[in-house]
């Protein structure tokens, strides 16, 4: 285990460093893609890969089942998987250091003035997203119990999500809400007032009814999100010690409310057992896969390509999750009795281990491109979107969600179509005649500051 243990710190030392070359400035924080990600990839990869290491020293009921799964596990399997988080997160860093601007952009203007047009958008989506709650209102504030999740099958895919479509409302209502809260607060250069708008006021209390059915990731998520913009658009930075201290705050809350939503005592050991809880059963399909020993080096992403047909609407194709492609289907072994499907799974049967170092070279490089293009309002609502599913969602759902549903979608077409809406709703305005002013600009014309463009616009008028 030797290599294991010099390769988690070797990922630890590269994450540390890279953090603090994109992620601090002036000894300050910032809140930002490369952040979260760099989070949510100690979470979610390296961390279960320690709890293997260790798994002949852990001897707790809750990890039994990890326990059996990580037994499985043929000689070698995890130093291999060291080496390819080690070579995965190498490859984001590279690609993100070759893209990013060497310094955060300002913004170049501060919420579009024609977002004002969304008004009809935000009061109908608010409108859909509280009927959609009203139809699910027996399953408010029951937190995880009574199947949050059905249809999940002995192999881990999602077949079905009842309460997913109030949260995908909810989700494009929280695209909307940045997006006007942005322009309305266009002349305030205080973050309290964007983060109160009243936009914003009704997607938090929309969000608080999606954290009552026990989805919390979302919400977090959605936090995440609203940092990023802040410091894009206004340039929040927190101190270190501020940071550390609030993500402890953050985590106890979560972690004290995953332990009420299962009807648990929130004990500080059930808290910490639940916050570990959350990416080890997510490695469960990890764990597995590791086991089935069918890792190919090259593959070409055709289950993601299939995984495009959730861009149809749920109302109108609610068949369309039989026409997703499983993994399962074509020989892979993948075993999540919990749901979460672990993100080198994905990767993998998508790339192949090979492939999806390159992937994560791209992706890095992507993401840097979208921090780049954040001094503009739109960019700016993109990137921090994107930004919030890299430490949850990216990590531990199925592509068909987390890439196809929350990134492409939410993050993408939706603030681009709303932006185009916006634009259409635009009142036109008639320019009136062109005034031939010959060489003179509009502004010497208006200041009168030369006589022969006083006289170029007398004689227009006199001509008009």
């Amino acid at each position: 285990m030797t290599q294991v243990y010099v390769l988690s710190a070797a990922v630890a030392i590269l994450a540390a460093g890279g953090i603090r070359a994109h992620s601090m400035q002036r000894g300050r924080v910032r809140f930002n893609a490369f952040l979260y990600f760099s989070a949510g990839f100690l979470y979610y990869w390296m961390l279960p890969l320690l709890f293997a290491a260790i798994v002949d020293q852990v001897d707790a009921d809750w990890a039994r089942v990890a326990v059996d799964f990580i037994g499985g596990l043929p000689d070698g399997a995890l130093t291999s998987y060291a080496w390819q988080c080690a070579a995965c997160y190498a490859a984001f860093l590279i690609g993100y250091s070759a893209i990013v601007s060497p310094s955060p952009p300002p913004m170049s203007d501060l919420g579009c003035a024609h977002w004002r047009n969304l008004r009809p958008v935000l009061v109908l989506a608010v409108c859909v997203a509280i009927a959609l709650a009203i139809a699910l209102r027996d399953d408010m504030f029951r937190g995880h119990l009574d199947g949050l999740i059905e249809g999940v099958a002995e192999e881990g895919v999602i077949d079905a999500l009842p309460r997913g479509s109030f949260v995908a409302a909810v989700s494009t209502l929280f695209v909307i809400a940045l997006m006007w809260g942005s322009q309305a607060t266009r002349g305030n250069d205080r973050p309290g007032a964007f983060f109160l708008s009243k936009s914003l006021l009704m997607y938090y209390a929309l969000e608080l009814i999606v954290v009552s059915m026990g989805v919390r990731l979302y919400a977090m998520s959605g936090v995440l999100s609203l940092l990023a913009f802040a410091t894009v658009r206004y340039g929040v930075t927190v101190r270190p010690a501020l940071l550390l201290g609030g993500s402890g705050v953050a985590i106890l809350a979560a972690g004290t409310y995953g332990v009420m939503r299962v009807g648990g005592e929130a004990s500080a050991l059930q808290i910490v057992t639940n916050v570990l809880q959350e990416p080890i059963f997510t490695s469960l399909s990890l764990f597995s896969f590791l086991a089935g020993g069918d890792i190919p080096a090259w593959r070409a992403p055709s289950f993601l390509l299939h995984d495009f047909v959730n861009l149809l609407p749920s109302t109108l194709f609610p068949e369309k999750a039989g026409w997703i492609v499983k993994p399962q289907d074509y020989g892979f072994d993948i075993r999540s009795p919990l749901g979460a499907l672990h993100s080198f799974v994905s990767c993998v049967v998508n790339f192949g281990w090979m492939g999806t170092i390159g992937m994560f070279g791209a992706a890095g490089a992507g993401v840097a491109a979208l921090h780049n293009r954040a001094r503009t309002s739109l960019g700016a609502v993109v990137y921090s979107v994107t930004s919030g599913w890299l430490a949850f969602s990216v990590f531990r759902d199925p592509m068909a969600i987390s890439i196809v549903k929350n990134i492409v979608q939410v993050s993408l077409l939706t603030p681009i179509a709303l932006n185009w809406i916006a634009s259409q709703l635009e009142p036109r305005r008639d320019p009136g005649p062109v005034v031939n002013t010959g060489n003179c600009s509009g502004s010497d014309v208006a200041a009168r500051k030369r006589p022969q463009c006083e006289q170029a616009l007398i004689a227009s008028r006199r001509d008009g």
